[in-house]
């Protein structure tokens, strides 16, 4: 069961004979309560009736579907704008993502809730988790080509809900599906609506996982490390689950020996030298194992602090390339969302100055839906931004992002809760992650002031 921590019971040697009765009583009671609980379906399943658990649209969800496992493997990996279009599993043979095969289910399951509690941001938050809960594989996993997962199909077969992403990266999307959740307060093995999805997502992940710790297989890359391996290290440092610690570490671990020991970086391959935007993802996942209290040893922050130093650029170092001898824009980019973020994780001060000046330039640039419309920007600016001294610059950048999300939420069918990555001007990413990706990362963005996550929770000022 790899999120319920099991005890055996012990009895003394010494009971007497008046106590026999009644042991002999309460183990009849246990068999008959376990006789009426659900065998487990892997070596990894979580011992308990998830399904009871679900909100009404989940649970309707759930019974439509027809469960099956999957062997063991490793799936494909994106590097943006990479990507393969074969699943590598652990018997060697391959499988599209776009092959899978997806059970029919009952259009009424994708019906978003109408009565969600909260402000309306946070009612953003958990109508867009309903659409990303519906649109669960059926082996657990995410896919950015959702089309096969949709419950509601068109004349011609394919999904209702249109955006599907090109990219490859099941363990990826995977992860930042779970992110979305546990940002928002769902927990792995704790009782709430979402746990049945959570639990399978972080079960499928792990049966992903090679015995190196790898979790991306042929044609992939680190990108899909470092997402998948902070999923793992936030679903551990949330339940803390015995299960859960040997994967994330053995996943930290990859990432410890895929660094550049040269530079101190990481690119799409272990020992390639780094370029910032794979870096990011694998700074963010050895602070969330840091949280979590799994060994990271010294010498890779140490390596990660000279990278960094290595792509700063400008008077005040605020501005970041995206290699080393590359050329750094002055202006709002993901890679100068990364740079200030990944020093804060990194142990600098808030008030230094690089950090400052760069979290001046995020604030300036006002989230919305035109031609800089940028959600992996977002998903990175939030966490930077929300980590600034100046409080009056976080709440007006926190307040402009909701506004603009929350007019551009689809609303009505079985897209209610997404974001369209096209409309009403094309994300950056919408090509390769689509209607997952922009959903799940908007989702993050709008949750980042909550600091649920282990990378959030840190104070502000007392980054160690």
């Amino acid at each position: 069961m790899l999120l319920a921590d099991e005890h055996p019971i012990t009895a003394g040697a010494s009971l007497g004979r008046r106590w026999h009765f009644g042991s002999v009583l309460a183990a009849i009671a246990v068999a008959a309560l376990l006789s009426t609980m659900p065998l487990a379906k892997s070596p990894y399943a979580f011992g308990q009736n998830a399904f009871a658990s679900l909100s009404p649209i989940a649970a309707a969800n759930r019974s439509a579907r027809t469960w099956h496992a999957v062997p063991p493997g490793t799936q494909p990996a994106h590097a943006p704008p990479h990507g393969t279009s074969r699943v590598a599993t652990a018997n060697g043979t391959s499988t599209s993502s776009s092959e899978l095969e997806e059970p029919d289910r009952n259009p009424e399951a994708c019906k978003p809730e109408l009565a969600v509690p909260g402000d309306a941001r946070q009612k953003a938050v958990s109508l867009s988790l309903e659409w990303l809960v519906r649109h669960q594989s059926a082996d657990g996993g995410w896919r950015f080509a959702h089309g096969a997962s949709c419950p509601i199909k068109q004349a011609d077969g394919q999904g209702a809900c249109s955006g599907e992403g090109n990219g490859k990266a099941d363990t990826a999307s995977t992860g930042i599906v779970l992110l979305a959740l546990m940002a928002a307060g769902h927990q792995p093995g704790v009782e709430g609506p979402y746990r049945e999805a959570i639990d399978r997502g972080v079960e499928w992940l792990v049966q992903q996982q090679a015995d190196d710790g790898k979790l991306y297989g042929m044609g992939g890359s680190m990108y899909n490390q470092g997402i998948a391996t902070l999923a793992l290290c936030e679903a551990y440092q949330a339940h803390r689950a015995r299960q859960l610690e040997k994967p994330a570490q053995r996943a930290i671990d990859f990432i410890v020996r895929a660094q550049d020991k040269g530079g101190g970086g990481w690119r799409y391959q272990p020992g390639m030298p780094g370029d910032t935007s794979v870096y990011g993802w694998q700074v963010l996942a050895l602070r969330s194992a840091q949280q979590a209290r799994l060994i990271v040893d010294a010498d890779t922050f140490a390596g990660a602090r000279k990278y960094l130093k290595s792509v700063a650029r400008g008077p005040d170092e605020a501005f970041y390339a995206y290699v080393p001898d590359g050329f750094a824009a002055q202006e709002a980019s993901t890679l100068n969302a990364i740079g200030p973020l990944a020093k804060q994780l990194l142990g600098a001060a808030p008030d230094d100055k690089s950090i400052v000046k760069g979290i001046e330039l995020l604030a300036k640039a006002k989230p919305d839906m035109g031609p800089a419309r940028d959600s992996y920007r977002w998903f990175f600016s939030s966490q930077a931004i929300d980590r600034s001294s100046n409080a009056a610059e976080r709440i007006a950048w926190q307040a402009e992002l909701s506004a603009v999300l929350v007019r551009s939420q689809e609303t009505a069918g079985c897209k209610a809760g997404s974001w369209d990555p096209a409309r009403p001007a094309p994300d950056k990413w919408a090509p390769m992650g689509g209607r997952v990706m922009v959903t799940a990362l908007s989702a993050i963005a709008l949750s980042a002031g909550e600091r649920r996550l282990a990378i959030f929770k840190v104070a502000r000022g007392e980054l160690d």
